[in-house]
């Protein structure tokens, strides 16, 4: 089903000594060649881990094309081209107007046994931690966002789009110091003289200000040591991020991202899924490694030109405990409720409770969220919403008329760029707590305003997410340059 990550997730599977297998794999599956599996003699696989096409791929593309044949060797079969149709259920994409279909896109295709992978797209940005998380069924190399792996220091966010999973040999993840064996930036100085920012810790200073590279994120989470590249579990997903730091009017002058290629002494080659791994056969024939090569630097400090959208209907989601929004259920004789299950949300509507769309995420466990406790009053049937230790505390104490209902959705403390207030009232009237992320809802109207309940992304149609920018300031023009 949908849990495409969680190989044999409906198997008990004991091997040698009675080891459980999915215990042994530790949430990475592993086996030689994707058919034998270690400690367990007897159990063989057919599109096994690691052997199936994770970019853009299916059953389908894995059993037509996947011999090793290039196009002038007889036998051959490989896409040339993709084009997306309009169908019965269209490809769609998310658009500032809200989802839009892709239907008539098309691009012609490479062949990986003749070129390597490629950058497609490079976008700087002030960085945001805002809905920077995967859906619980593909977080097994999480948390690997910037917040998580450097903290404050991420200031800036380079996105490095790919024309697919990048690694050092076809096999292995890019670990968070990798950017120096890889890549390498260019940007200008005041007096428009080429610098060349390719060294994590070192601080550039371009006559405007200074820029210190930070280190890749997006890749797998934070390792108490050293990683070992071996045993990294890296997300091999299709954009990296370089993480920066330094003043705005310096990172405007960034104009370019290089993937030198071990054409330039110091850097190594990345290939594609399909590689030569650690320990390549001389026999086999491996996907190629990527050609030299400069991508343009699209500049968005001012404003980053992403799109927030959920959809508003919570039966039009998965049937799921921990989705990544959180919905707002209506009763017309009691305070609103708020969770992330579309199961809870689903069996109050059936109550007779109301849907009242998705006003904010559900932000994913990691540095800078915590958790929102619901909390029920059991005799005015009140609810409160909590991040607060000290409320959440004195609310479970025995006595004190709350019943505690757990965790309903995760959000952030404290303000973030591209996160918006959800503001807390009660109505000394009906005994009422409201939650909104409208200080002018009218369903707060005569309340009495009691602060920020907590922080997120803003999802409710006709409201603006704020600013995302820290300090923004004027863009500078990147020709200026002193004489």
């Amino acid at each position: 089903g949908f849990r495409a990550s969680e190989f044999l997730s409906s198997m008990q599977v004991t091997g040698r000594a009675g080891a459980d297998l999915h215990a042994q794999w530790g949430g990475e599956p592993q086996a030689y060649r994707g058919i034998c599996v270690p400690c367990v003699p007897n159990l063989f696989l057919l599109y096994g881990p690691n052997t199936n096409l994770i970019t853009n791929g299916s059953l389908v593309l894995f059993g037509e094309f996947g011999n090793r044949l290039t196009p002038d060797e007889p036998g051959a079969i490989y896409p040339v081209s993709l084009e997306v149709i309009a169908g019965d259920s269209p490809l769609m994409a998310v658009g500032p107007a809200g989802p839009v279909s892709l239907a008539g896109l098309s691009q012609v295709s490479s062949h990986p046994y003749l070129a390597g992978p490629s950058l497609v797209g490079a976008r700087l940005s002030r960085f945001s931690p805002v809905g920077d998380f995967p859906v619980p069924a593909l977080a097994n190399s999480f948390p690997n966002d910037a917040l998580s792996l450097y903290g404050d220091r991420a200031q800036f966010r380079l996105r490095l789009f790919t024309s697919g999973g990048f690694s050092p040999d076809g096999v292995s993840g890019l670990l968070p110091d990798d950017f120096s064996r890889f890549f390498r930036l260019h940007a200008t100085d005041v007096r428009c003289r080429p610098v060349v920012i390719e060294t994590s810790g070192r601080v550039y200073d371009l006559g405007v200000g200074r820029i210190e590279l930070i280190g890749l994120a997006e890749v797998g989470a934070p390792v108490a040591s050293p990683a070992d590249r071996a045993y990294y579990v890296e997300d091999h997903d299709n954009y990296f991020d370089v993480i920066l730091r330094g003043d705005t009017r310096a990172m405007a002058r960034i104009t370019a991202v290089e993937i030198p290629t071990s054409a330039v002494p110091g850097y190594v080659d990345i290939y594609n899924p399909g590689g030569p791994g650690r320990t390549p056969d001389p026999y086999t024939r491996y996907t190629r490694p990527a050609i030299p090569q400069m991508q343009p630097v699209d500049i968005r400090l001012d404003h980053p030109a992403t799109v927030s959208y959920a959809e508003q209907d919570p039966f039009r989601y998965d049937a799921d405990d921990d989705l990544a929004v959180v919905f707002r259920v209506r009763d017309p004789l009691g305070p609103d409720r708020f969770t992330s299950s579309t199961r809870l949300a689903r069996s109050w509507i059936d109550e007779g409770l109301e849907a009242a769309g998705v006003d904010f995420p559900n932000e994913m466990a990691r540095p800078g969220v915590s958790d929102v406790m619901a909390f029920v009053n059991e005799k005015t049937g009140d609810r409160i919403y909590t991040l607060d230790a000290q409320e959440q505390g004195r609310l479970s104490a025995a006595g004190s008329g709350w019943r505690n209902e757990g965790r309903a959705f995760g959000a952030f403390s404290a303000p973030q760029p591209g996160a918006g207030p959800i503001h807390r009232f009660f109505d000394r009237r009906s005994s009422r707590h409201v939650f909104t992320p409208d200080r002018t809802d009218p369903g707060a109207r005569g309340a009495q305003y009691r602060g920020v309940a907590w922080y997120g992304a803003i999802l409710r149609p006709g409201l603006v997410t704020p600013d995302r920018g820290r300090n923004s300031v004027d863009r500078p023009r990147l020709r200026d340059c002193d004489d």
